[in-house]
C-alpha cells in the first residue's frame, strides 16, 4: 500500500489518547513499513519537553500499550520522525512556530505533503484550536495550495444537536467538509467493516434481511471495566452520548442501510444517513416505556461509579442504557431493534444478532423439541467472528433436534493479527479516504434521536442510582424491557469464537 507523504500534528500530544492509542498505532504502522518515507509526528502541548524527553515519555507508554512489544530498531526509526512543540492553544502567536516548522519541512522535502491536525484534546478546546489554525493560515495546507490541510476530530462531536450544529458552523468557516475527519474508532474495526462485505458479497443473506424474514435485531456493547480515570469526561457525557450516539447507531446503520451504488465514501455515507434518518424517535413521553438507564454500584471489591475519581458523590450520570426502537421504512418497518451498552458488566462483548422468524414446521410436530429461531451474529469483540445458528437432528435413535453453529473466526481463518482500528483510520486520513468517517449529516441525525431521549430523562424524577451491581448484566428492568416481547439478551449467552449459544 502506497501512503501519501504526511505530517501529523497532534494537539494534546502529552494526553492519554496520544499515549495509549495514537503513538502505538503509528509505531505499528512503522513496524509494518506502512508509513511513508516522508513522515513526521509533531506533538503539541503546554508541558516543557525537549524532543528527546518527549520521546522518552512516549516510549514508556508504548511499552505499556503496544500490542506487539517494542522493537529497538523500529523504535529508533520511528522516534527520529517525532518532534515536540510547546504551545498554548489560545495564544495567538504560539502556533507561528508550527507554521515555520511545516514550511521548512516542505522546502527540505521539496514536496507538498498532507498537513493533518489531530485534536486529541477536550471538546472545550476545539473552538480555540480552530481559531488558532485559521489565524495562522494552517487550514490552507501547503504553500502550493494543491493539498488542503485535514483535521481529525474525536467523538463525541458536540454533546447534543445544538452544540453539534454550533461546532459545525464554527468549523465550516475554517475547513471544508472534504477536509474534516470525524473519527469513530469503531468504524475502523475489521469486523465492523466486514458487515458490508458479508451482506452485499454473499447472495444468500441480503434477500432475507428485511421485515418479511427478520424477527428482531439486538446490538450490545458490554464492558467489564469502569470509567478508567475518565470520570470528568463521563460526568459530561454518560453512556448514551459516549456509546449509543456514535458506535451503536453507526453499526445499526451498516446492518440496515440499502446497498450503496459504489464502495466509496460518498455512496456509503449517503445510505448510512438514509438509514439513520429512518430510525423511529423515542419521544420524551415514551422514555419510561422504551428506555432503561442505570449506574453501577460497588460489588466484588470494585468501586461504584460514584466512588470513582472526579465523579460527583450524588451523580445521576448513566453508565448503562437499554432501549427499543425500529426503522420506519418499507424494508424494516415492524422489526424491533434493541440496543444496550454499559460499563462494569459481567464480561466484555460487543455483538450484533439478527434473529429470524420461526413459524413452526409440521414435519417436526412429533419431535421431542421444536426448531428454534435461526440467528446471524456478528461478534465485533473480543475474538471476532460471524456465526449462523442452525438446527440439526441430534445423532441417535430419538427424534430430537439440537442447535448447531456454523462459524467464521478471524483468528483461525486468517492466522494473522487484526490491525487496530486507529491504524486503519490514520492510514485512510493520510490517503484522503473518508469512507469510514461519519458525515456531518449522520452525526446530526444521530443527535436528533438521542436528544429526544435526553429530553425525556430530564423531565423524570431523579433516578434511583446506583441500580445494578458491578459485575452483573445491568438493571433488571433491562431484562424486563426485552422479555416483554418474548425475547432475551443473546449477548449474555455468547461465548467467544468458537461462538456458541446456550441451549
Amino acid at each position: 500500500m502506497k501512503v501519501s507523504p504526511s505530517v501529523m500534528i497532534i494537539f494534546g500530544g502529552t494526553g492519554n489518547l496520544t499515549n495509549s492509542r495514537l503513538i502505538p498505532a503509528l509505531y505499528h504502522l512503522e513496524s509494518a513499513n506502512l508509513l511513508p518515507k516522508n513522515f513526521k509526528v509533531i506533538g503539541v502541548a503546554r508541558k516543557e519537553f525537549t524532543d528527546k524527553s518527549y520521546c522518552d515519555e512516549l516510549l514508556i507508554s508504548l511499552k505499556k500499550y503496544s500490542r506487539s512489544g517494542v522493537d529497538e530498531e523500529v523504535w529508533k526509526r520511528f522516534s527520529e520522525k517525532v518532534t515536540y512543540l510547546r504551545a498554548n492553544f489560545d495564544d495567538k502567536d504560539s502556533l507561528s512556530d508550527l507554521s515555520a516548522i511545516l514550511d521548512n519541512l516542505e522546502k527540505e522535502w521539496s514536496i507538498c505533503f498532507n498537513r493533518i491536525f489531530y485534536l486529541a484534546v477536550a471538546p472545550s478546546f476545539f473552538p480555540v484550536v480552530f481559531d488558532s489554525l485559521k489565524r495562522n493560515k494552517l487550514n490552507e495546507g501547503c504553500a502550493k495550495d494543491a493539498n488542503p490541510a485535514r483535521i481529525i476530530i474525536e467523538k463525541p462531536f458536540g454533546r447534543d444537536l445544538k452544540t453539534a450544529k454550533n461546532l459545525t458552523t464554527k468549523l465550516a468557516g475554517i475547513f471544508k467538509e472534504e477536509q474534516i475527519y470525524r473519527i469513530d474508532h469503531y468504524l475502523g474495526k475489521e469486523t465492523v467493516q466486514n458487515i458490508l462485505t458479508f451482506r452485499f458479497g454473499n447472495e444468500i443473506f441480503e434477500p432475507i434481511l428485511n421485515n418479511k424474514f427478520v424477527d428482531h435485531i439486538q446490538i450490545t456493547m458490554a464492558e467489564d471495566v469502569g470509567v478508567e480515570g475518565r470520570g470528568e469526561f463521563y460526568e459530561e457525557a454518560g453512556v448514551l452520548r459516549d456509546v449509543v450516539q456514535n458506535h451503536l447507531l453507526q453499526v445499526l446503520a451498516l446492518i440496515t442501510m440499502v446497498e450503496p451504488e459504489a464502495f466509496d465514501a460518498k455512496s456509503i455515507r449517503k445510505e448510512k444517513y438514509e438509514a439513520l434518518k429512518a430510525i423511529r424517535f423515542i419521544e420524551p413521553n415514551e422514555v419510561d416505556k422504551f428506555t432503561v438507564r442505570g449506574q453501577y454500584g460497588p460489588a466484588k471489591s470494585k468501586k461504584g461509579y460514584r466512588e470513582e475519581d472526579e465523579v460527583h458523590k450524588d451523580s445521576n450520570t448513566e453508565t448503562f442504557v437499554a432501549l427499543k426502537t425500529s426503522i420506519d421504512n418499507s424494508t424494516w418497518k415492524g422489526v424491533p431493534i434493541y440496543l444496550k451498552a454499559g460499563k462494569r458488566l459481567e464480561k466484555k462483548v460487543t455483538s450484533m444478532t439478527i434473529q429470524f422468524k420461526e413459524t413452526g414446521h409440521r414435519l417436526f410436530e412429533k419431535f421431542s423439541n421444536k426448531p428454534e429461531a435461526n440467528l446471524l451474529t456478528f461478534q465485533l469483540q473480543p475474538d471476532e467472528g460471524v456465526a449462523v445458528r442452525l438446527v440439526a437432528k441430534k445423532p441417535g435413535f430419538e427424534k430430537e433436534l439440537q442447535n448447531v453453529d456454523m462459524e467464521f473466526c478471524y483468528n483461525s481463518a486468517f492466522r494473522e493479527p487484526l490491525p487496530e482500528a486507529y491504524e486503519r483510520l490514520l492510514i485512510d486520513v493520510m490517503n484522503g479516504d473518508q469512507t469510514l468517517f461519519p458525515h456531518i449529516d449522520e452525526v446530526e441525525e444521530s443527535w436528533r434521536f438521542v436528544d429526544k431521549i435526553l429530553e425525556g430523562w430530564s423531565k423524570q424524577s431523579k433516578p434511583q442510582f446506583p441500580n445494578y451491581d458491578s459485575g452483573s448484566w445491568g438493571p433488571k428492568e433491562a431484562d424486563e424491557l426485552i422479555e416483554a416481547d418474548g425475547h432475551s439478551w443473546l449477548a449474555h449467552q455468547l461465548s467467544v469464537c468458537q461462538i456458541h449459544f446456550r441451549n
